[in-house]
């Protein structure tokens, strides 16, 4: 390992976190930062239909920062244990392409985070 290999990591890291949004970056931890495409993990089947939506999102805002500047694709592993697919499938939801207006990507993706989280705990018999 090179000396600079921490750093990368860290700046690797605050780039996911920045471009993602919190919220997003800490359900989607990054496992991998190497190269053209960096690796996040999935916490569960559902994110995994969900992760090219994302990566349109992501990807402008990632590309912009020195540590993103890279980066062409992401990948998606699995969190251990959530290898087996739903229960009962999903209803999907179809989004209209649009324009946003100027700052409303973070508001789009966490409403995405939301409906996913919510779609997990009912999948999962939650409340």
């Amino acid at each position: 390992m090179h000396p600079g290999a921490g750093l990368e990591r860290v700046a690797a890291r605050a780039a996911w976190r920045r471009a993602a949004g919190p919220q997003l970056a800490d359900r989607l931890p990054l496992l991998d930062a190497a190269g053209e495409v960096w690796t996040v993990a999935l916490p569960g089947p559902a994110w995994q239909a969900e992760l090219p939506r994302l990566e349109a999102e992501i990807l402008p805002r990632l590309r912009q920062l020195p540590a993103g500047a890279e980066v062409r694709r992401l990948a998606g592993v699995l969190a251990a244990g959530q290898d087996r697919p739903a229960a009962r499938p999903l209803q999907a939801t179809a989004v209209a392409p649009a324009p946003a207006p100027a700052g409303s990507s973070r508001q789009r993706l966490a409403e995405l985070a939301r409906r996913l989280l919510d779609a997990r705990r009912r999948e999962s018999g939650g409340a």
